[in-house]
């Protein structure tokens, strides 16, 4: 009879453990799948990296995934530029920023970056960390106050298409915004690229589902309790947009992070002479959190048609990548292509602004909680025991046990 127990509870065991395997892995399908058609036909690609925050505290073995993806890439995917979107730490500790340092300059000299702060980050780690750093300073021409790298602006040639990338701090004040307009005032013939930590969000919280497909998420603004100007800081993104992003046509794009979203969501909207601005949420964070497995990096490659560009978002860490809906296309409604092919270009010597500036009040509430510090495993996570089968164990065990006593 024991024997029989036991052969019984065995294969129920194996059963529970299959069925939730399988409803494991259908579930996932449907989040994490490997293999995707390829992006072909693009003229160059940009890199995003979402914010590292979760990882770097809490998984901070894994925060190389997403360094060694891009440089082992970068040349074949054709990256033209690596852009940091914001909350590079979520503590501000001084082995947070070490740990982000280490593996943020195995981009150097492979291809050029920018980092922009998030309310996690203060002003002062950044600068101590990169401010002094000629392999990051070197890349710029101009930064809004000598000695802060929180604001920069350089240019990228890509062929005859001419960029100007502009990073602005987490609510960035008056002043930095009026810098900002010189800067672009000063480039009429260039695409602006401006990234920024806290700018939009992604549309749940006033009832709009962000879907990534163009349905409009909302600009922060003062009603929005994570809002720039809720952490101390200066201006919302209603007032960025009020008073610069919509003013100048040549603004195309400006991408941001901070609000979290499994998806990344874009909106578009129209400026002050009726050309397109087309802007992006990306902040995957809460699956770093919640399932330890991301290290993201989301890429846009610019087709050859000169018209579209195709959105892949990968997940570094578990080698995957996330959501069918973050795989899409969308139009810019700028001419981006280069003609002849795109050239490399090396990077600007440094010429730094010294406006004065007004810094803003340091703060630095978090606006998630990570769960107890583990390791995933390393790049390529793997899923851990089912409860139910773990269930079905004891349930067994204390069979068994019952029968051993009668």
């Amino acid at each position: 009879m024991k024997r029989t127990v036991s052969i019984i509870c065995t294969v129920a065991m194996l059963l529970s453990i299959l069925s939730v395997s399988v409803f494991s892995v259908v579930a996932a399908a449907q989040r994490w799948f490997t293999e995707k058609e390829p992006v072909t036909d693009y003229a160059y690609s940009f890199c995003f990296v979402p914010d590292t925050q979760i990882i770097t505290e809490r998984d901070p073995s894994n925060l190389k995934c997403i360094y060694d993806w891009i440089v082992a890439n970068a040349e074949e995917k054709k990256m033209k530029f690596v852009f940091g979107l914001g909350d590079i730490t979520n503590s501000d500790t001084d082995t947070e920023w070490m740990v982000a340092k280490n593996e943020i300059a195995k981009l150097d000299g492979v291809v050029p970056y920018s980092l922009i702060r998030g309310n996690h980050d203060t002003a002062a780690q950044m600068n101590k960390y990169f401010a002094g750093n000629k392999a990051y300073t070197d890349q710029f021409e101009g930064f809004f106050k000598r000695g802060s790298v929180t604001d920069s602006w350089r240019t990228l040639e890509i062929g005859d298409v001419k960029y100007l990338l502009i990073t602005l701090d987490f609510g960035a004040s008056d002043y930095t915004l009026k810098w900002a307009e010189n800067v672009i005032k000063q480039h009429p013939d260039h695409l602006v690229i401006i990234t920024t930590h806290g700018y939009m969000d992604d549309g749940i919280a006033s009832g709009a589902q962000g879907d990534g497909m163009g349905t409009k998420p909302n600009l922060l603004d003062a009603n929005n309790k994570y809002s720039p100007t809720k952490y101390g800081f200066h201006n919302n993104g209603d007032d960025m947009w009020n008073e610069l992003f919509k003013k100048y046509e040549n603004i195309f794009m400006v991408v941001c992070g901070h609000m979290s979203s499994e998806n990344i969501i874009y909106r578009q909207d129209q400026g002050d002479h009726g050309n397109t601005v087309t802007s992006f949420l990306m902040d995957t964070q809460n699956v770093d959190r919640d399932e330890r497995k991301g290290g993201f990096v989301v890429m846009m490659y610019f087709k050859n048609d000169g018209k579209t560009v195709e959105i892949e978002t990968y997940a570094t860490i578990q080698k995957q990548y996330f959501k069918a809906e973050n795989q899409y296309t969308f139009e810019p409604k700028v001419d981006f292509l280069p003609t002849p092919e795109q050239v490399e270009t090396e990077p600007p010597a440094t010429e730094e602004v010294t406006e004065p500036a007004t810094t803003p009040p340091e703060t630095n509430t978090p606006e998630t909680q990570a769960p107890p510090a583990g390791n995933s495993g390393g790049c390529g996570g793997v899923v851990g025991t089912p409860v139910v089968a773990l269930i079905a164990t004891v349930g067994c065990g204390f069979t068994l046990l019952r029968k051993k006593k009668h």
